[in-house]
């Protein structure tokens, strides 16, 4: 009977042994940092003589405390309401102008002043630098004497760069005010240069 009960006290004794070595093993380490991890991007839409749709989600990987880089798609409807003037017949008609414009995008940003009120006494959050290489697909119209024809879609790119200030909301959400410039200004381009955008990110 105690060979018995020293057999069992063994083996518990060794399974509890087994678990205690399991459960100090040290946990893998992830590649990837996901509090790190940010997403954000741009919407809007507008109604009217224009009617707009737009959206445009990222998502970046905050490499340093200043330096975040980054990728996005880009997804736009576009409707205007065109007026051409008939050489032939002298009418004025309205086009109906509408578009999908689809692509993406590769960005980045660089904190440049992490706090501008040390500098000028403001609460204006910090100053970043932004840059974004886009391609996007778009329709293409040409107008004639009679009107308007389509040349097909085609691919554009855009190379934006300029700045603008970013306002912590919450330690990870932010909202962000920038004003950039196309530097390639492809007349193919739906795009104004410069152009403002207001993005929100977590």
């Amino acid at each position: 009977m105690k060979q018995i009960l020293l057999i069992f006290i063994a083996i518990v004794y060794s399974n509890i042994s087994f678990a205690q070595f399991e459960e100090e093993k040290p946990k893998k380490e992830t590649a990837i940092d996901w509090d790190r991890v940010r997403i954000g991007g741009d919407f809007w839409f507008s109604f009217g003589d224009v009617k707009q749709f737009k959206c445009s989600p990222k998502i970046g990987y905050q490499l340093t405390d200043r330096f975040v880089p980054g990728i996005g798609i880009n997804y736009e409807y576009y409707q205007e309401d065109l007026k051409y003037y008939d050489m032939y017949t002298g009418a004025v008609s309205l086009y109906k102008f509408k578009t999908n414009i689809y692509g993406a995008s590769i960005l980045a940003s660089y904190t440049l002043v992490e706090d501008l009120y040390e500098i000028v006494k403001l609460e204006l959050g910090s100053l970043i630098a932004y840059t974004e290489y886009s391609f996007i697909n778009v329709d293409t119209y040409n107008q004639t004497p009679s009107g308007y024809y389509s040349s097909g879609k085609q691919w554009v790119d855009c190379l934006w760069f300029g700045g603008g200030l970013n306002f912590p909301l919450s330690k990870r959400s932010n909202v962000s005010i920038l004003v950039i410039w196309d530097l390639i200004q492809d007349v193919r381009s739906p795009y104004a240069s410069p152009s403002f955008r207001f993005s929100i990110g977590i």
